[in-house]
This record gives C-alpha cells, sequence and structure tokens, in this order.
C-alpha cells in the first residue's frame, strides 16, 4: 500500500518536475511562436518559476520525509504482524493444549492413583524389611545361643576333664596319704605291742621270782612310756609272748 503511493508521489513529482523544466528560461515551446518583429521578456515569469520551484522543493523534501516516514512505518508493520503472527502462533498452541486438557486431568488423577498404589506398596515393603529384620535379629539370637551352648558345652567337657584329673589326683594321693596313715598305725601299734610285750615279760619274770604281779608299778612306769590301751586292743602276734603267757597259765593251775 505505502509503495504504490509512495510511486504516485514519484510520478507526480516528475510530472511537476517536467513542467517546470518546460518554463525553464530559455525554451521556447514548440506550439507557440513568437513574432519575429516583437521583443521577448524572457525574465516574465521568473517569480512564479521561483515560487513554484520553492513549494516543489518543499514537496520534494516532504515527499521524502513521508517516504522515510512511510518506510518506518512498513518496517514497523511488518514487526507487528510477526509478533501478531508469532502470539496467533502461541494462542493456537495454548489452545491446542486446552483442548489437551482433559487428557492431562486424566493424566493427572491417574499419576494420583498410581502414588496411592506406590505408596501402598513403600507400606508394604517397609513392614515386610521390619519382619525380616526382626527374622535376622532372631536368627542372629539363636546363632550367638548356639555358640554360647557350644562354648558351655566345651567348657563343661573341660571341667569335668578337669574334675576327672582332680578326683584321680585326690584318689592317688588319698590312697598315698592312707597308705603313709595305716604304716604310721602300724608302726604305732608294733610299737605298742613290743612295749606291753616287754612289760608282760617283766611282769612274768617278777612273777616267776617272786610270786606276785607288780601292778601298781608297771601301771605307773608304763603310764609314763605309753598311752592306756583296752585290753581289745592289745594284740600278741609274738609266739614267745604266747609261750610265756602258756607257762605262766600252767604254774598258777599247779599252784
Amino acid at each position: 500500500m505505502f509503495d504504490s503511493l509512495r510511486d504516485k508521489l514519484q510520478s507526480v513529482q516528475e510530472g511537476i518536475s517536467a513542467s517546470f523544466r518546460g518554463l525553464a528560461v530559455g525554451e521556447i515551446p514548440q506550439t507557440v511562436r513568437i513574432p519575429e518583429k516583437h521583443a521577448v521578456n524572457l525574465n516574465a515569469g521568473g517569480e512564479i518559476l521561483q515560487h513554484y520551484q520553492k513549494k516543489w522543493n518543499e514537496l520534494h523534501a516532504i515527499a521524502e520525509e513521508n517516504a522515510k516516514k512511510a518506510q518506518d512505518v512498513d518496517d514497523y508493520i511488518i514487526s507487528l504482524d510477526a509478533d501478531v503472527a508469532k502470539k496467533l502462533t502461541n494462542i493456537e498452541s495454548f489452545n491446542a493444549q486446552l483442548l489437551r486438557m482433559p487428557q492431562v486431568v486424566d493424566g493427572v488423577h491417574s499419576l494420583i492413583r498410581n502414588i496411592g498404589t506406590l505408596q501402598n506398596s513403600i507400606d508394604k515393603v517397609e513392614k515386610l524389611l521390619i519382619q525380616l529384620e526382626d527374622i535376622v535379629e532372631t536368627q542372629h539370637l539363636q546363632e550367638e545361643q548356639l555358640e554360647k551352648r557350644f562354648e558351655l558345652a566345651m567348657y563343661r567337657e573341660k571341667k569335668l576333664a578337669d574334675l576327672d584329673s582332680f578326683r584321680s589326683n585326690l584318689s592317688v594321693e588319698h590312697a598315698v596319704k592312707l597308705s603313709q596313715h595305716e604304716k604310721r598305725l602300724s608302726a604305732e601299734q608294733k610299737e605298742k605291742q613290743a612295749t606291753y610285750a616287754e612289760a608282760f615279760k617283766n611282769d612274768l619274770e617278777h612273777y616267776k621270782k617272786f610270786g606276785s604281779i607288780p601292778h601298781e608299778k608297771t601301771i605307773q612306769s608304763n603310764s609314763a612310756e605309753a598311752p592306756c590301751l583296752s585290753l581289745e586292743e592289745v594284740v600278741l602276734d609274738d609266739n614267745q609272748d604266747s609261750e610265756a603267757l602258756d607257762e605262766l597259765l600252767k604254774d598258777s593251775e599247779l599252784e
């Protein structure tokens, strides 16, 4: 539109320029014939020509300014058209998105349901993990119990072995001490028997010589040397003592 206006202004400008050139000084129209007898004033119409030329220059400047403004307006219209086209494209895209909004809403609802299902699955997995931790802890405790029982059994076996060894050692020690005690008792008994045999022999000799037994002297002399014994504790193993006793009994029967 502005291009056609600019073309029209340019054609008008060219027409005015051509008419002014036709009126310039020194130009003689072909259709006008000047009589040879009369002189022609060449400066006639100069002011009018100058006036129109000035107006033409003003119109030319205005036309150029209008052409520049028209170019600016054209550029602005092109930019505005591109902006409008871009906004139109955005609006069409927005309308398309609005048309797809029900699908988006359905997708959001489906996503919410999936999130709920996932939350339930997570809760189940957490419960199963807690149960698994309890099972693992129970298994660990059972393993520790088995290990402690095994250690206790090994400790019991060790202590039983130590007890058997201690019993064996104690039995051996007891047997040794018992043997030593029996030997000591046997030695003491033999010593006592020897003492009483000697005392009996002395009493028998005294009886043979004097016909009586020194009971008090024998008891007093023996009480300092040996402890008192009962008759059941006296054991006569020597054959000589037996023969002396038999002779004593025979002598008492003869009397």
